[in-house]
């Protein structure tokens, strides 16, 4: 019989020191190297490298959870989301990468997502679906109807006739003043007491030869004559009183004259080009309905849309280009601020979520300061990926989202109402914070497509009574796989595959083969 051969000196087999090696049975004979480990299928290669070999998506003897998959994207109904298992490296985020490149397109594409300003309320902006690429047409849309706006109004408010019908209404008034004081002004003339007008209202000034003296000659007289002249304003001053009774309710009507002209004019200019905008999007029944309520706005506000220039104060240069423009400040509330536009999206997003937090999950409201004091307005709403994911996919690895704070519970609870509502985590925790705004829920329709460790799925299962209706179709991936020489060819084309994606030099078939012999081997993870 042959004599073994003896184990190397640092090999596995190598004998402890000061311990004899061990021998073989009778019979034994060694084994040789080439039996070591299973031998690869070099002879059926029928190639000389993989440069000649065609490249393979996805992972071998993965067929069942491809299937898995596919059934969770195309199940229409509430909860089939999936929950992708198995071990890091297996080919979990290929997989889902390729599905949904094959999948996404072929869907349609969602609508656009727009903000606008709340009149009733403005800490709730209003939320705006519109068919995908109009996003864009309507902010151009009405940042042209803003344009008109303030030329057109401030135009109506200062020109010839509208200051003709304010300059009636002033002398309607005036006379009606003038007809009361008629008694008070002969009272007034008996007592040598002058009844003058003034931009705030009737002063008395006593007078002396037709002539009203001033502070300094009343000042000169006699203090008798001063005394006399006192009493004497007194009396006309409660005649005035007494006769001008009435005088408030005039002016209270006149006022409300004055705000029905400048409402009545400039409701003359605005509404042409608000109408034509409704004409353009008659689509839309809720824009043009919100079309109505911005043609009131400026009614009600006509003056604010004036082209005053404002000083450079020390207040003015803090509050930047708000200060510098005050019409194009107030004219933001006017304007569409675009939260998704999918003009480039081709069938349905696909937004892989690499940092899942709850800001960058639901959205954001960001502020700017002005003198100190944080604000903020409908042009500062950031989306989040449910925003941008919405009418499609969103991809997630689960243990990130478990990690970060309330971001699961908000995944859940936007899954349960069907709703991408935003929230901030200050918000979330009870914190206090800066006042903001509280935008308008957007209906939710989407697939989540969590990544994890099988592990992580079953204690999810375990502990979250809500998982399981949520996430109902898991995608199990196996670890092992059948070694049939189908699967050793698949095999090989997902190593020419990988060899081609990291651009390393082909490699030769007895290399490939080894490759398979050494996948064949049993690990320490078991796969």
């Amino acid at each position: 019989m042959d004599q073994p051969t003896p184990p190397h000196r640092n090999g596995p087999g190598a004998p402890e020191a000061g311990r004899q090696a061990p021998t073989l049975g009778r019979g034994a004979r060694p084994v040789p190297l080439d039996r070591l480990c299973a031998a690869g299928p070099a002879a059926a290669l029928d190639f000389e490298t993989t440069a000649e070999v065609a490249p393979m998506d996805g992972a071998p003897g993965q067929d069942r959870a491809e299937e898995a998959l596919r059934f969770a994207l195309a199940m229409p109904h509430e909860g089939y989301n999936a929950f992708v298992l198995g071990s890091p490296g297996a080919g979990r985020r290929h997989l889902v990468r390729r599905v949904l490149a094959e999948i996404a397109p072929t869907r349609p594409t969602p609508p656009d997502q727009v903000t606008l300003q709340n009149f009733e309320d403005s800490r709730r902006p209003l939320a705006l679906q519109l068919a995908a690429g109009r996003a864009v047409a309507l902010k151009a849309d009405l940042d042209q109807l803003v344009n008109e706006l303030v030329t057109v109004v401030p135009a109506a408010l200062s020109g010839d006739p509208l200051q003709a019908q304010r300059a009636t209404l002033e002398a309607s008034l005036e006379d009606r003043q003038d007809a009361a004081l008629a008694p008070v002004r002969s009272l007034a003339e008996s007592l040598d007491i002058a009844v003058l007008r003034s931009p705030e209202g009737f002063v008395l000034a006593p007078r002396s030869d037709e002539a009203v003296l001033s502070a300094e000659e009343v000042a000169a007289l006699p203090s008798d004559t001063r005394r006399t002249v006192e009493q004497a304003a007194i009396k006309v001053r409660e005649a005035m009183a007494r006769a001008l009774g009435p005088a408030e309710e005039w002016v209270r009507e006149h006022r409300q004259a004055l705000t029905a002209l400048d409402q009545a004019a400039a409701r003359a200019a605005a509404a042409p080009p608000v109408s034509a905008l409704k004409a353009q999007w008659a689509e839309s029944p809720r824009l043009c309905t919100w079309l109505d309520a911005l043609l009131e706005d400026v009614v009600q506000n006509a003056e604010r849309l004036s082209q005053e220039d404002e000083d450079e104060s020390p207040a003015a240069l803090l509050l930047g280009e708000d200060a510098q423009d005050p019409v194009q400040a107030w004219t933001r509330r006017y304007r569409a601020h675009i939260l998704v536009d999918h003009a480039n999206t081709v069938g349905a997003p696909i937004v892989w979520e690499e940092d899942p937090t709850l800001s960058n999950l639901s959205g954001r409201v960001e502020h700017r300061t002005r003198l100190g004091t944080l604000v903020t307005d409908a042009s500062l709403i950031r989306p989040g990926a449910l925003h941008r994911a919405n009418g499609g996919y969103l991809v997630l690895d689960a243990r990130r989202v478990l990690s970060r704070p309330m971001a699961w519970e908000y995944l859940e609870q936007a899954l349960r109402s069907r709703r991408v509502q935003i929230r901030a985590l200050s918000e979330s925790l009870g914190l206090v914070a800066t006042e903001s705004l509280d935008p308008e829920p957007l209906a939710l329709d989407l697939k989540v497509v969590l990544v994890g460790e099988r592990e992580l799925f079953y204690t999810l299962s375990d502990i979250d009574p809500e998982f399981t209706a949520l996430f109902k179709v898991p995608v199990d991936f196996e670890d092992d796989v059948n070694r049939a020489p189908a699967d050793e060819l698949r095999f090989v084309r997902l190593v020419a595959s990988l060899i081609q994606k990291d651009r390393l030099r082909p490699f030769h078939r007895d290399a490939v083969a080894r490759c398979c012999g050494q996948a064949a081997r049993p690990t320490t993870s078991g796969v």
